[in-house]
């Protein structure tokens, strides 16, 4: 028996917690609304190693308008079903479920741990096929030589729990390896775009304001750990330089360029829904995506070659995306505060479980 969910190549792919949510919410246009109101602001933590780069944003799964979503801890799975989990993958994808978890890729053939370290990383399951004894996946994967990317393959039931018992248990029970995210697209609820959700956001990226002060009445917003909004092109100059104590990851660089794009295409739906007419400041931004585009080709180089000219290359290319966006933004912004909407509800901006 064959049985998958449709998914579609996310919007946003360079992180799988971005990437396993968007490939499911990306094929669904009443979705659209929600992430162009969302992935705005950019946050850059200092002095810490992994995933130091990102979008300040709610975790679209816990989202109600979007995911009937449950988290099962590891824990209880192994109690309800023993070391054998296929009944339980398989009796959650017939209650047409896709299910997001850690696994470990030392596991997974096509990945770069594979057979070579411990690397837990997160993988979305779509679907089952009993017959060939293989679960659907999506996840950073390159098969044949292939350039690692999110991409969909099979994985077959015993390397998959090889990888999944591979991930042991951390003593916080809320730790994402200890559970496992079933999600469900909400097909009876919806998300109107809310222009002053943009706004917000968009003013917190301008003046590279800490967004966690928006949810300062549930948690303690961290102070100095992190650079905001705009500044963080100032803060990536220090990444990508020759005394950097951090290795010359294109990951950050390629989320930059996943940012640049989807403004163009927030301002693009702007224009499109008769918001704003702003045709020029749309060419304008076109000339920030390709900044941002040319700045990994300028990572990738480096990296094979060691030259020192392209870290300042890049640099230019830094300050170049930074003076066109505030040459570009603020005007923006300008014009949909002319609006004067109606201010949106809170839910729309905080909610108590997010995940940034």
């Amino acid at each position: 028996m064959i049985k998958k969910h449709p998914i579609t190549h996310p919007i946003i792919d360079g992180y799988p917690k971005h990437a396993n949510a968007l490939s499911i919410l990306s094929q669904h246009d009443s979705a659209l609304a929600w992430i162009l109101c969302n992935y705005i602001q950019l946050k850059l933590r200092i002095n810490h190693q992994a995933d130091y780069f990102d979008f300040y944003t709610i975790n679209p799964i816990f989202q109600r308008s979007l995911f009937d979503y449950e988290r099962h801890s590891k824990q209880s799975v192994f109690r309800w079903h023993g070391e054998n989990i296929t009944k339980y993958i398989i009796d959650c994808i017939d209650m047409d479920y896709y299910i997001q978890t850690i696994v470990d890729e030392f596991h997974i053939p096509n990945t770069r741990a594979y057979n070579k370290r411990f690397y837990p990383h997160s993988v979305l399951i779509y679907g089952y096929d009993t017959e060939r004894q293989v679960y659907k996946l999506a996840g950073f994967n390159s098969p044949k030589g292939q350039p690692q990317k999110f991409r969909k393959y099979d994985l077959n039931f015993s390397e998959f729990e090889k990888a999944f018992f591979s991930i042991k248990e951390q003593p916080n029970h809320n730790h994402y390896h200890n559970n496992v995210y079933l999600l469900r697209y909400n097909n009876n609820s919806s998300y109107d775009f809310d222009v002053n959700v943009v706004i917000y956001y968009l003013e917190d990226y301008i003046f590279s304001k800490n967004s966690y002060y928006r949810e300062n009445n549930y948690i303690n917003p961290p102070q100095n750990e992190y650079i905001f909004g705009i500044e963080v092109h100032e803060g990536l100059k220090k990444v990508y330089s020759n005394d950097s104590e951090k290795r010359f990851d294109v990951r950050p660089l390629y989320l930059l360029k996943e940012h640049k794009q989807l403004m163009l295409m927030r301002l693009d739906y702007l224009q499109i829904k008769e918001i704003l007419f702003i045709p020029e400041q749309i060419k304008q931004y076109s000339h920030v995506v390709k900044e941002s585009t040319i700045n990994i080709s300028l990572l990738l180089k480096y990296r094979i070659t060691n030259e020192i000219k392209l870290l300042s290359k890049i640099h230019e290319k830094l300050d170049s995306i930074y003076k066109l966006e505030m040459a570009i933004l603020p005007t923006i912004l300008y014009q949909l505060k002319k609006l004067n909407i109606d201010s949106p509800s809170s839910d729309k901006l905080v909610g108590k479980n997010q995940d940034h």
